[in-house]
């Protein structure tokens, strides 16, 4: 009998329990042998699991999901082709600086450099196109690293962060603790930390813009992702200052505003790179 105030788990329904205090209720994938994940999620029938036809699909919409809500996208893959599946879409979220949490099974921790089935080193592939990557060995530590991951994904530059999951890991039963389970809500959406910068500077900022003879907003994908399109339009009527924006910027201004100057950069409009 559990003790009172744990829970006994699977790593599967563990997994699953962590997204849901993240606030997780969609998320988009193809079943293989993360099916402890898909049966905990069919058990609880909290969280709409979108199936895809590629695994490719799964991580692109993981990253516009982000970008529409601004919660943490979250997709999953089995071992092997379906993870390397992932990489375009994580990678794309990487460059771009979206919060993802990628979820992919592995082989059993104790077959490992076997020659298994599908066996490839994925956490070296992803290692270049994400913030981080785990390998969860023991279940018990599976609260912790979702909770890392959450964190990383929302916080600094966003970007996305891959779980990696044996078979052993999944199937586990470990009898967790409550307070191992308590998430900070903060990391449950992007960016987790708002920085305001001091008064004085502020001050230092409003005067080189009221001193300056062509001054341009350069509206980037922060103020997208931080909700700041109404404050960026104000300030753009009130000192009638034209805006550009960069593509991840694209809707700070709508761009058949007299202020919007369009895209800037390579493929950006002729007249944002002139001014």
């Amino acid at each position: 009998m559990p003790n009172e105030g744990t829970r006994t788990m699977n790593g599967g329904e563990a997994i699953v329990e962590m997204l849901r205090r993240f606030d997780v209720d969609t998320m988009f994938g193809l079943p293989g042998e993360q099916t402890h994940i898909h049966d905990a999620i069919f058990r609880r029938n909290d969280i709409r699991h979108l199936l895809v036809r590629h695994e490719q699909a799964a991580a692109k919409m993981a990253d516009s999901h982000a970008r529409a809500t601004g919660k943490v996208g979250v997709c999953d893959a089995t071992v092997g082709p379906g993870a390397t599946n992932l990489i375009s879409g994580i990678a794309e979220s990487f460059l771009s600086g979206i919060p993802v949490v990628a979820i992919v099974s592995d082989v059993r921790a104790d077959w490992r450099g076997r020659e298994s089935f599908q066996e490839i080193d994925q956490t070296t592939l992803f290692r270049p196109i994400t913030k981080k990557v785990f390998s969860v060995d023991h279940a018990e530590r599976i609260p912790e690293f979702v909770k890392r991951a959450f964190q990383i994904a929302t916080t600094g530059r966003p970007g996305p962060v891959l779980l990696s999951f044996p078979m052993t890991t999944l199937r586990a039963r470990h009898e967790f603790a409550e307070e191992d389970l308590e998430v900070d809500a903060r990391y449950a959406r992007w960016p987790a930390h708002r920085p305001t910068p001091p008064r004085h500077e502020i001050s230092t900022a409003v005067d080189a813009i009221l001193a300056a003879k062509r001054p341009i907003i350069l509206g980037g994908g922060g103020v997208m992702a931080s909700g700041a399109t109404d404050e960026v339009r104000a300030l753009a009527e009130l000192l009638d200052m034209p805006v550009a924006t960069s593509y991840m910027g694209k809707g700070t201004l709508p761009e058949n505003h007299p202020l919007s100057l369009g895209p800037y950069g390579l493929l950006g409009r002729p007249a944002s790179n002139e001014y």
